[in-house]
Order: C-alpha cells, then sequence, then structure tokens
C-alpha cells in the first residue's frame, strides 16, 4: 500500500490498540533516510513552554463517561487558565478554553481511527 505522504520505499503502520506498532523491524534503510524529514513539515509550529504553577486535573470515571466534565486548570503571571472537556459520545468531546473565568473558545474534537 502506498500513500502520498509516506517516505519512499517503506512506511511505518501504526493502529490506536495494543500493540500501536510492529513489535520489530527489518529491511534496508532509505539511502536518503537523513533527507526524508525535509518532506514533512509539523503539525504545529514549535514553541516555548508556558510556565505554570498549581496545575491540576480533576477527573473521576464518572466525569470520563459520556456526559461527563473534567478540568485541567494552572496558573501563569497572575491568571487563571483551564481547559474543561467534556465527553459528548464514544469517541468526542468538546473542549472549552477559559482565562480568568472567561470561556475564551470552544472546539469539538472526535476520534477518528
Amino acid at each position: 500500500m502506498t500513500h502520498a505522504n509516506a517516505p519512499t520505499g517503506y512506511a511505518y503502520h501504526v493502529t490506536d490498540v495494543s500493540p500501536y506498532v510492529l513489535s520489530c523491524f527489518h529491511g534496508n534503510p532509505s539511502p536518503d533516510l537523513a533527507g526524508q524529514a525535509s518532506k514533512f513539515s509539523p503539525l504545529r509550529p514549535p514553541g516555548t513552554p508556558m510556565p505554570s504553577t498549581n496545575m491540576t486535573l480533576e477527573t473521576s470515571a464518572t466525569a470520563l463517561a459520556i456526559g461527563g466534565t473534567s478540568t485541567m486548570r494552572w496558573e501563569n503571571a497572575s491568571r487563571i487558565y483551564q481547559i474543561r472537556y467534556t465527553r459528548t459520545a464514544a469517541a468526542c468531546w468538546t473542549f472549552e478554553f477559559q482565562t480568568d473565568g472567561v470561556i475564551t473558545a470552544t472546539s469539538p474534537y472526535c476520534r477518528t481511527r
């Protein structure tokens, strides 16, 4: 099987269930192995990690069930940030981003297989 974004000659295939990747690899790597990375761009640009304090994650089995909400909270420079994520279906969540108690964005996400 060929994939448009796969390096020429080989590709690694992974799954979202254990064991995720093959337990062993074998073969002859491409002579241009070092140059393969230049074909791809990162999913997002690299950034500087935000220093934070008092990071907490409030969750439970009930919060992780459909309809439940978990909250990750942290502080930075006297501001309070939160990401609240509510499970809306078996593989879907709604993320709510807050700064100092004010909703700044929401984003739905569904895992695809």
